[in-house]
């Protein structure tokens, strides 16, 4: 089973299709899948036991597909499941995906070269079941939970209260944020996401949050690049927590991350050729970065970009480098246990002096004092 786990990591990171591993007695055994990406709806195992095929196809009649391919030997059955849902469809850019029959022609083709992969022999794969998602949805727990919430009076947060709070964020505007972001929780509750344990549901809660921050961050200035960055170290340390205590702190501390990014960012330029010397400077943090080379890249003399540049943004190329820098320190700061040796190593600094000389002329502190004000343990 080791070597079928490499193999199915290996498959996972190649395609970004979730794949999950069930035992006989449908105990999870394995995941591997993108931090966005949610477990493996367990409303769906209970049709597994009747699977005669060694490879089946599903469509939930919705934006998902599953497929199934069966591992019998004389000792257990192992079920494999390749499962196609939104986020993974958003995440790897499919986005022609949502349409079911091209979402299903791509399941079926991963579905066929990961068994060729187990196998060496090509599956015969029938026609997909379709799953109707009410005959799943339906039952009397459902119905009693609804008619319970509302019977309390207990509704989800308000939409109208959550565009508001995202609009102060969007503003950069830590004051106005905290007390629309008092409002959204006072209008309603956050809902269940999860039925697998509190803790998961409150990790999802957290992540669903981080995203809509991220596209308002972008929209208040921040360059999509480091919108997306920030975005990702937050999930991941989302996912490494053990217990979360109150999932509103955790939100409202993701969304002061974003603020104090706004607040902080030059908002990146219409100007395309401007645009693409920021879109440089973000993807090329971790190396030494010289004028020659983008003007290189970009394709214009370096005295037309250093020209066209302080007048779009206000500051010179290279402030505007230490200013991303002294950025994404920040965030290895607050999200990695990295020493700031290694951190100043990482961002092409000379030396960690350096580091420091830049952290008490933009931030007022050192790195040290920065991290034991803010570091995510």
């Amino acid at each position: 089973m080791d070597n079928i786990a490499k193999l199915l990591r290996e498959f996972h990171r190649a395609s970004k299709v979730s794949v999950f591993t069930f035992n006989q007695s449908l105990t999870p055994l394995k995941a591997f899948k993108l931090p966005v990406t949610p477990e493996f709806p367990t409303k769906y195992l209970k049709i597994f036991k009747n699977l005669n095929q060694p490879v089946s196809l599903f469509n939930t009649g919705g934006e998902e597909c599953f497929s199934v391919i069966k591992l019998d030997d004389a000792k257990k059955t192992t079920y494999i499941i390749l499962w196609v849902n939104t986020a993974t469809l958003e995440i790897t850019g499919y986005y022609e995906d949502r349409f079911p029959s091209i979402g299903l022609q791509r399941l079926t083709a991963y579905t066929r070269l990961l068994y060729f992969s187990l196998f060496q022999s090509f599956p015969v794969i029938s026609e997909p079941t379709e799953i109707s998602d009410i005959a799943f949805t339906s039952d009397k727990k459902h119905d009693s939970s609804i008619q319970l919430r509302r019977q309390e009076k207990i509704f989800h947060n308000s939409y109208a209260k959550e565009q508001k709070m995202l609009e102060a964020l969007e503003k950069g505007n830590q004051v106005q944020f905290d007390k629309c972001f008092t409002d959204f929780i006072q209008s309603g509750s956050y809902g269940q996401m999860s039925l697998e344990s509190d803790l998961r549901n409150k990790k999802n809660i957290a992540i669903a949050a981080t995203t809509l921050m991220t596209r308002s961050a972008i929209r208040g200035g921040v360059h999509p690049e480091a919108a997306f960055a920030l975005s990702d170290q937050c999930v991941q340390r989302i996912e490494q927590q053990s217990d979360v205590i109150s999932v509103s702190d955790l939100v409202q501390e993701i969304g002061t991350l974003f603020i104090n990014r706004i607040k902080s960012s030059k908002k990146y330029s219409n100007d395309a050729v401007v645009y693409m010397i920021q879109d440089y400077i973000f993807k090329n943090l971790d190396k030494k970065i010289s004028l020659d080379e983008i003007a290189k890249t970009v394709g214009y003399s370096k005295n037309y970009l250093c020209r066209i540049f302080k007048k779009d943004v206000g500051i010179t190329i290279f402030e505007y480098i230490n200013i991303q820098r002294i950025h994404e320190a920040k965030s290895q700061i607050i999200f990695s246990n990295q020493s700031i040796f290694e951190i100043a190593n990482n961002l092409g600094f000379s030396d960690q002096s350096y580091l420091t000389k830049l952290f008490l002329k933009y931030e007022h502190t050192t790195p040290s004092q920065f991290r034991s004000k803010y570091f995510v343990s």
